[in-house]
């Protein structure tokens, strides 16, 4: 790392002062990026949170909401379905015992391919 002294101007702001050394061609890439990271937050806008908040009492607002809910799950029609059958047990078959083929065909001439 270098010891290069970089003069600045008397009365100059130390975001003026990141930006003359971020823009600077002269100076080496390590200390123009350092610049650059430490004045971003200064020069661009920063997403955040915003809570909004009114002079009404949050037990209102969640009674109100509760009160919007419920005027819709009352406004559907319901239907009452039947249950379902019954389904009767099942006597499974007997299983004869046959000899079970091989799943796969098996190839021993491609066991050990050379490419």
């Amino acid at each position: 790392m270098s010891d290069k002294v970089i003069p600045g101007f008397p009365g100059q702001s130390p975001l003026d002062f990141l930006r003359s050394v971020y823009t600077d061609e002269n100076l080496p890439l390590h200390a123009r990026l350092k610049a650059a990271a430490a004045a971003a937050p200064f020069c661009h806008a920063k997403f955040a949170v915003v809570a909004t908040s009114t002079t009404e009492d949050i037990a209102e607002r969640l009674r109100r909401a509760l009160e919007e809910r419920m005027k819709i799950i009352n406004a559907r029609a319901t239907e009452v379905l039947p249950p379902p059958p019954k389904a009767e047990p099942q006597v499974a078959s007997p299983q004869v015992d046959e000899p079970m083929a091989k799943p796969f065909a098996h190839d021993n001439k491609s066991r050990f391919r050379r490419f």
